[in-house]
């Protein structure tokens, strides 16, 4: 069996199909499992994120799984607590008011998929953040 594909694009050693060139990704980690319960704070505190650390989420994300992030942070840092209107919008007005509410935060946490974190991508990348 080939090495693991994942592996080789988190350490920049996937070949680029069609030129050969190395790919890498600005991941550091990846973590696939049934729960992530209980090792939040663990995965977080690998990354060296800094300790002031914005959890966003919106209603239904912050029920479902924010609040409890939130409270696993305490352990590794400062969470700065980010609630987005019910289902948010991948615009230019909601990544601004990201970037106001995470302008203290030393990295932002997506809790969601999809859009909260595609805006939360977007606006890290604006403020150079991881």
């Amino acid at each position: 069996m080939g090495a693991d594909p994942i592996l080789q694009l988190l350490t920049g050693q996937w070949p680029d199909p069609e030129t050969g060139q190395l790919l890498g990704v600005p991941v550091r980690s990846i973590v696939i499992a049934e729960s992530l319960g209980g090792i939040e704070a663990d995965l977080v505190a690998r990354l060296d994120l800094g300790r002031r650390l914005a959890v966003v989420s919106d209603p239904i994300t912050h029920d479902v799984l924010g609040a409890r992030v939130e409270q696993a942070l305490t352990a590794v840092g400062e969470p700065i607590p980010i609630r987005l209107r019910e289902r948010p919008h991948a615009d230019d007005v909601t990544v601004g008011r990201i970037r106001a509410a995470t302008a203290d935060a030393d990295a932002l946490i997506a809790v969601g998929s999809g859009t909260i974190n595609d805006l939360c991508k977007y606006a890290a990348f604006q403020d150079g953040k991881p």
